[in-house]
Protein backbone atom coordinates (compact mmCIF):
# COMPACT_ATOMS: atom_id res chain seq x y z
CA UNK A 1 0.00 0.00 0.00
CA UNK A 2 1.58 3.07 -1.50
CA UNK A 3 1.26 6.52 1.27
CA UNK A 4 -0.27 9.04 -0.43
CA UNK A 5 1.06 11.77 1.80
CA UNK A 6 4.43 10.63 2.51
CA UNK A 7 7.36 12.55 3.89
CA UNK A 8 10.12 13.70 1.90
CA UNK A 9 13.61 11.98 3.21
CA UNK A 10 15.25 14.84 4.14
CA UNK A 11 12.48 15.04 7.39
CA UNK A 12 12.13 11.16 7.71
CA UNK A 13 14.83 11.13 10.22
CA UNK A 14 13.17 12.77 13.42
CA UNK A 15 10.19 9.84 13.34
CA UNK A 16 12.97 7.27 14.77
CA UNK A 17 10.92 5.49 16.52
CA UNK A 18 7.99 4.43 13.73
CA UNK A 19 7.87 3.22 10.62
CA UNK A 20 7.96 6.32 8.69
CA UNK A 21 7.18 4.50 5.52
CA UNK A 22 3.32 4.28 7.13
CA UNK A 23 3.34 7.63 8.05
CA UNK A 24 0.80 9.91 6.16
CA UNK A 25 1.33 13.46 6.87
CA UNK A 26 -2.50 14.23 5.82
CA UNK A 27 -3.83 11.94 8.46
CA UNK A 28 -1.45 12.87 11.49
CA UNK A 29 -0.73 16.63 10.76
CA UNK A 30 -0.23 17.38 14.77
CA UNK A 31 1.73 14.55 15.03
CA UNK A 32 4.23 15.62 12.24
CA UNK A 33 4.37 19.37 13.43
CA UNK A 34 5.02 18.85 16.89
CA UNK A 35 8.14 16.32 15.35
CA UNK A 36 9.02 19.29 12.92
CA UNK A 37 8.48 21.83 15.22
CA UNK A 38 10.69 19.95 17.86
CA UNK A 39 13.60 18.54 15.66
CA UNK A 40 13.62 19.89 12.41
CA UNK A 41 15.90 22.35 10.67
CA UNK A 42 15.25 24.68 8.15
CA UNK A 43 14.70 23.05 5.58
CA UNK A 44 11.47 20.46 8.02
CA UNK A 45 10.52 24.10 8.91
CA UNK A 46 10.16 25.33 5.45
CA UNK A 47 8.39 22.03 4.40
CA UNK A 48 5.93 22.28 7.18
CA UNK A 49 5.13 25.33 6.12
CA UNK A 50 4.08 24.42 2.86
CA UNK A 51 2.57 21.12 3.54
CA UNK A 52 1.01 21.42 6.91
CA UNK A 53 -2.45 24.37 7.37
CA UNK A 54 -1.10 27.23 9.57
CA UNK A 55 -4.42 26.71 12.02
CA UNK A 56 -2.83 23.10 12.97
CA UNK A 57 0.37 24.76 13.26
CA UNK A 58 -0.62 27.26 15.34
CA UNK A 59 -3.23 24.54 17.67
CA UNK A 60 0.10 22.22 18.03
CA UNK A 61 2.21 25.29 19.18
CA UNK A 62 -0.73 25.86 21.96
CA UNK A 63 -1.44 22.88 22.91
CA UNK A 64 1.34 20.63 22.87
CA UNK A 65 3.06 19.91 25.98
CA UNK A 66 6.17 18.19 24.75
CA UNK A 67 7.60 20.62 23.01
CA UNK A 68 10.47 22.10 24.79
CA UNK A 69 9.96 26.11 23.52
Amino acid sequence: MKIKHQLPNYIKKYFWEVDVDKIDYYLYPEYVTERVLEYGDIRASHWLLEHINKKIIKETLVKRKNLSL
